[in-house]
């Protein structure tokens, strides 16, 4: 049942973003007086659809992409010469229409994406959402060098602004520090009801290629969730809190694991509840190459977020906006230089990705769920919006280059040239499809 929910919350979301971005191109173009002849969700043979005013509107058999296909766009196909055929130039053409018209047209799909983005985040920020993620304060171990010693950041300390930007869960922290290898940071911090500055400066991890200051989230040591059934399970409960195991005092999750990995199994546990404390004998078992509890796990931190109103909803919007744009032209240039390579998504992977958010959030409730596909979905539509603005032919920003070329020349490019243009890229664009459709293959065989 997860996995058909995964499937289409993930089929859903590409759907709606496809159709933000096609709809924005239609609606401009419909603006700049050129005809649309169809709309399209999805690529290849027509599945079902319905003509209005001369246009198709459908849904094709590929669900992948979609397209608008305004009047004239066949005919550069055979548009081999240096001159433009009747079709391409007669009134309601794409080509008919001015450098800037068109250059408005292309630039609306991914303007609709951003518009799509701050809209839904605006709603979101307004009417509230929770988080499942830790709050700002941090666990820093001592027993090893770290960005975060050497800033003099301590145990318990709570990282309350980074550049000038608050942050308020631990989630945000490495929104703002991956992002920053070896780049300084300037870090606020709350300390003993003190307001402190400090100076990081994250080190690079070479596999990731993100940033990091070797802080943890700290997480205090409380039961979640309890198997039914086992030898022992019963003597724990949802809400205890674990204070010390196999003899070492706990503070806070990192503790325990520490305690956990030193302990023999049963490992002996010093338990509060209700206001007093016993000891329960508890076995071990290995978690993805740790030491946990058999049967038990730990709560997950939960947090609120939710704007007074809604000037404060779109700042907060507008803020999410940018972070994902720096995030993403920084992800771009480590990507050109070689860098997370093993990262790059295509539609199959994107597809999981949404699903598995929304069902995940579903874990948490109804309104978890849904706040979780539209935060991500929005966070995806910017990125799909800078990466279609990439000065690459047949990429949206490749069609602004060459219309902007052409408005300072003063004259059209020749047709023969623009088909030419248009065909390399298709080419390399089918060459990076069928590599990122291998990879999200190989991906998702993983996750089986």
């Amino acid at each position: 049942m997860d996995t058909v929910l995964t499937v289409a919350f993930g089929a859903i979301g590409l759907g709606v973003m496809i159709l933000v971005h096609e709809s924005g191109h239609f609606l401009a173009a419909r603006a700049a007086g050129v005809h649309v002849e169809i709309f399209s969700i999805g690529w290849g043979r027509r599945l079902a659809g319905v003509q209005r005013g001369g246009t198709w509107y459908q849904i094709s058999w590929f669900p992948f992409g979609g397209y608008c296909k305004m009047r004239g766009d066949e005919v550069l196909r055979g548009a081999a010469g240096d001159d433009w055929p009747q079709a391409m130039t007669e009134p309601g053409a794409f080509f008919a229409a001015g450098p800037w018209r068109r250059i408005a047209i292309v630039a609306a799909g991914p303007l609709a994406n951003v518009a799509f983005a701050v809209l839904v985040l605006t709603a979101v920020a307004w009417v509230g959402f929770t988080i499942r993620s830790p709050d700002n304060r941090i666990v820093v171990p001592v027993d090893r060098d770290s960005p975060a010693i050497s800033a003099g950041l301590r145990t318990g300390d709570r990282i309350v602004a980074v550049d000038g930007r608050p942050v308020r869960s631990f989630q945000d922290i490495i929104q703002e520090v991956s992002p920053a290898p070896e780049r300084e940071l300037r870090i606020t911090v709350e300390r003993g009801g003190r307001t402190l500055l400090a100076t990081v400066t994250p080190a690079l991890d070479a596999e990731a290629q993100t940033g990091r200051i070797g802080v943890y989230a700290w997480i205090d040591p409380v039961i979640g969730a309890v198997e039914d059934g086992g030898a022992g399970f019963s003597q724990l409960a949802v809400g205890d809190r674990i204070v010390a195991a196999g003899g070492m005092a706990v503070a806070h999750t990192v503790d325990l694991y520490e305690a956990l990995r030193r302990s023999e199994d049963p490992v002996e546990l010093t338990v509060e509840r209700s206001g007093g404390r016993f000891i329960v004998r508890q076995a071990l078992a290995a978690q993805a190459g740790n030491v946990e509890l058999a049967g038990a796990r730990l709560q997950i931190p939960v947090m609120r977020y939710r704007e007074s109103g809604p000037v404060q909803a779109l700042g907060a919007a507008l803020q999410e906006v940018g972070r994902t744009v720096r995030v993403t032209v920084q992800g771009i240039g480590r990507l050109l230089r070689g860098g997370m390579r093993d990262s790059v998504a295509g539609p199959l992977r994107l597809t999981y990705y949404m699903g598995a958010v929304a069902t995940g959030g579903l874990q948490v409730g109804l309104a978890a769920g849904i706040t979780d596909f539209l935060r991500f979905l929005s966070v995806i539509s910017v990125v799909l919006f800078l990466m279609n603005l990439l000065p690459i032919p047949a990429l949206d920003g490749g069609h602004i280059v060459l219309y902007v070329v052409e408005s300072i020349l003063g004259r059209r490019v020749k047709p023969a040239l623009v088909y030419r243009i248009q065909t390399i890229g298709v080419s390399v664009l089918i060459l990076v499809a069928i590599s990122v459709t291998l990879s999200d293959i190989l991906f998702l065989a993983g996750r089986r």
